[in-house]
């Protein structure tokens, strides 16, 4: 089994939540809110359920820790606007 590329393309952040508002992370010595994106899901047959996908300055958000005040976040390569990784790829 082998994998496309053999470097790391992730850094994962771990951020520091406001303790008076957890909506607000630490960047900078400073407080900075999330970029929440409510986005509609349909579904074929059925309702229109959304979801609220949060984000940092580096990435989405993929996990909070309310009781710890921590939230983490993924920055990607692949999250940049203009990327194509597969565009050259070839079976060797």
């Amino acid at each position: 089994m082998s994998t496309i590329f053999n470097i790391d393309q992730e850094d994962l952040y771990v951020y520091e939540l406001n303790p008076t508002n957890l909506m607000h992370y630490r960047y900078k010595g400073g407080w900075e809110p999330f970029r929440v994106v409510k986005e509609e899901i349909r579904v074929k047959g059925g309702g229109s359920p959304s979801a609220d996908l949060t984000f940092t300055r580096h990435g989405p958000v993929i996990y909070i820790d309310a009781e710890k005040r921590r939230a983490y976040a993924v920055r990607s390569c692949w999250l940049e606007p203009g990327m194509s990784p597969y565009q050259f790829l070839r079976d060797a």
